[in-house]
């Protein structure tokens, strides 16, 4: 695994993870990628994701979700509840996207409104512009809401 594959992802992993004793003023403020995230990421091939991955495992900093005969995601828990972030591969060469889930449990998701989740995707949608293209959907459920998101590099 080279060196700055490493480093990216130990950053990486340090802005996913929540810091203890840090409040969020807004669920879901710092749960989407940075600029600087989304670069290390769509830098990595397929081999040093999955490399990364289950390294972070093994670390007990994140989970593992899928196996290495297809995408392979990452969770972690946010104060809020979990974040899962899934490169797509269509070669072994670097992600032609990235898919993020943040989750919102109780009682952080009814507390919510759906234009604060809106807000949380134009928020992310105008940090990573004009390099990323973003696309970001809501959807409730039984215990909690999510916001989809899709990430693409704008060429």
């Amino acid at each position: 695994m080279h060196m700055r594959y490493s480093l990216a992802f130990a950053l990486l992993l340090m802005a996913l993870l929540p810091r203890p004793g840090h409040a969020q003023s807004v669920p879901g403020q710092e749960t989407i990628l940075s600029k600087q995230d989304t670069a290390a990421m769509f830098a990595m091939d397929y081999a040093a994701w999955n490399a990364n991955v289950d390294q972070a495992a093994r670390m007990g900093l994140a989970k593992a979700v899928g196996n290495g005969s297809a995408d392979r995601g990452l969770a972690t828990a946010h104060d809020h509840g979990f974040m899962l972030v899934t490169p797509s591969y269509a070669s072994a060469g670097t992600p032609n996207s990235i898919q993020v889930m943040v989750g919102y449990e109780e009682p952080a998701s009814s507390s919510l409104s759906d234009d604060a989740l809106r807000d949380i995707v134009e928020k992310a949608v105008l940090e990573l512009a004009p390099e990323y293209l973003v696309t970001g959907e809501i959807e409730r459920f039984d215990g909690g809401a999510g916001i989809f998101f899709l990430i693409v590099e704008a060429r």
